[in-house]
């Protein structure tokens, strides 16, 4: 609930909201609903949601789930 809480507030904000998922170990189906829904909710204000440097167990969810072309992703730069 924290979580969905969290990605409501910022996913109305002005602007690009970036969401770092970079640490996240795992999520489910809801996690994948919650960011879906974020991304349908920023979209309808006409913001962004990126989600900046996916970790390879969530970026394999997103994949797997037929999602991750759903969103506008940001890569970590090395350097």
């Amino acid at each position: 609930e924290r979580f969905a809480g969290e990605l409501a507030v910022l996913a109305g904000a002005d602007g690009p909201t970036v969401v770092d998922l970079s640490a996240v170990g795992f999520i489910d189906s809801s996690g994948v609903r919650e960011l879906l829904l974020a991304n349908r909710r920023a979209a309808e204000v006409g913001a962004t949601l990126v989600l900046r440097a996916p970790s390879p167990a969530c970026r394999r969810v997103l994949e797997i789930s037929g999602v991750l072309g759903e969103f506008t992703l940001e890569e970590m730069s090395e350097g």
